[in-house]
């Protein structure tokens, strides 16, 4: 298990699905999905062969699909299950800011990168929080919080003058982060709001570990069903090519 959340760490983040499900021609399976029930019930009586009696000898008409419609619709299911978790579950972080220009492009006041991270921490289990804690140590964008401030009043954005701050705990300790930065009190620190962003982002995107590998086994499933229906209308073409 270890080794599968490395794997799924370093390869399958919330932002690879979220690229992946804006595939246009996979869309697709989504109308399929939506098709394929109503066209069996209108169908259902219909022939597999007509018969065309006005020539001779007579014209058969196959009316079957050179491939299985019911491969295809599982298919489009199993994509369908993997597009709702996605959509239900994937941070909301993840799906409005694909970069930090994205985010740029927002224009938000230097103040509300705090309230993004404050989500994330509300919503955050107790060892993101840590990294999290940890990151801005080592880049020294926190402080340690004097004042202790009681669990309901944590991950709280407060407006200050010049600031916006929250108190986040780790450990035993308390620590304040407050934007946008500042150098001796007056200059704003350049890289500080984009450190911070490319934290939120990059935890955000490495959270739902099982949701994540669910939509990974949903999506196999959908595939290897797909490759399935590709065969079998390669070699049905085939066949009819050869003869």
């Amino acid at each position: 298990m270890p080794k599968l959340r490395i794997f799924f760490s370093e390869r399958l983040r919330w932002e690879a699905y979220r690229d992946f499900f804006q595939i246009q021609f996979l869309r697709y399976l989504v109308v399929w999905f939506s098709l394929v029930p109503a066209a069996a019930a209108i169908l259902k009586d219909v022939p597999k062969t007509i018969t065309l009696n006005a020539t001779h000898p007579p014209i058969i008409i196959a009316l079957e699909l050179p491939f299985s419609w019911q491969a295809l619709w599982f298919s489009s299911v199993f994509f369908m299950a993997a597009l709702i978790l996605y959509l239900l579950f994937c941070p909301k972080f993840i799906k409005k800011y694909h970069s930090y220009s994205d985010y740029q492009k927002y224009e938000h006041d230097g103040r509300w990168i705090t309230r993004e991270a404050a989500r994330f921490l509300r919503s955050a289990e107790s060892p993101q929080r840590q990294k999290f804690i940890d990151r801005l140590l080592i880049k020294g964008l926190i402080t340690r919080n004097d004042k202790i401030v009681p669990p309901a009043d944590l991950y709280k954005p407060e407006v200050e003058k010049l600031q916006t701050m929250i108190v986040m705990e780790s450990k035993t300790s308390q620590y304040c982060l407050r934007t946008p930065v500042l150098v001796n009190d007056k200059e704003k620190h350049s890289d500080a709001e984009a450190g911070i962003f490319w934290e939120v982002y990059a935890l955000e995107s490495d959270s739902g570990f099982y949701l994540r590998l669910a939509i990974s086994i949903l999506l196999t499933l959908s595939g290897l069903t797909f490759l399935l229906v590709l065969a079998q209308h390669i070699i049905e073409g085939a066949r009819y090519a050869l003869t």
